[in-house]
Parts: structure tokens; sequence; C-alpha cells
């Protein structure tokens, strides 16, 4: 993949981060065998499906390669400390209902989101209206006024 074939939107943040909706070149990838579950009713799946959410439920998904932290100067932080840690610079600019944001992450807008979001709730407001199947609730506050 590096540099010899055609220029793709899978990154190195999908390699690490989207391994479920990979396809196995040999066989069934875990999330391969629920799809294909789901597409015939096999029921000869589900003891496999169930046996592998059995072992998985709990286990570390991402494991940090032997020194890499001390390269890049991570320090440890335990969940507890990072709960209790506030952000200041965090800040409510208004208020989007939950239909509102499936519509954001059902058509894979996160990052626009987010980048108009941070020049103000009313672009924000603006670019979502701009869909014609985007939900209009009445829910929408602006904390800017």
């Amino acid at each position: 993949k590096w540099g010899f074939e055609p220029v793709s939107t899978w990154g190195v943040d999908a390699e690490l981060t989207k391994a479920h909706i990979k396809n196995a070149k040999k066989g069934f990838s875990p999330f391969g065998l629920i799809r294909l579950y789901r597409d015939t009713g096999n029921a000869e799946l589900v003891p496999i499906i169930k046996e592998y959410a059995e072992s998985m439920h709990g286990q570390r998904q991402l494991i940090w390669s032997r020194g890499l932290k001390d390269l890049y100067g991570v320090d440890d932080v335990s969940d507890e400390r990072l709960a209790e840690e506030k952000d200041d610079d965090a800040s409510e600019i208004g208020v989007i209902c939950p239909q509102q944001w499936r519509f954001v992450v059902k058509n894979d807008l996160r990052t626009e989101f987010y980048l108009f979001a941070a020049q103000g709730f009313d672009v924000l407001t603006e670019f979502l209206t701009s869909f014609s199947n985007y939900p209009a609730y009445s829910l929408f506050q602006n904390f800017d006024d």
C-alpha cells in the first residue's frame, strides 16, 4: 500500500480504527460472519459469533508497541484522572436533536460538522439545512446570541 497503489481514502487512521469493516482475504472476518448470518440466516454461524463476542469482550483493541510511548513522550493517564480533568476551552454553541445527529453520522458528515461548528452555530445550521432531507426540528437553539 505504500506508494504503489492509487491514492485511497483508507489511511492510517482507518487501518487502526476500522478493522471491523475490512474483509478477510481467506475465510471471514468476525464482522464478515455477522454479515453472512444477516444475509443467510445460517444458524450454524451463531455459536461461532457468540464465541468471538465472549472471547473479545473487555479485551484491548489497540496496544502500544514497545517503546512507542517513550518515543512520542506519551504519559500513562488513568481513566479516572482523565474523567476528573476539566476542559476549560470547551463551550456550548448550540443544540441539535438526536435525529439530526443521526443524520450527520449516517451521511458521514462528522468532519464537516466540526469544521462548520468551529465557525459558529449559524454557519453550522446553514450547512446542515442545505440538505433537502435534513430533519428540521424546532430544537435548534443558538447560544451565541
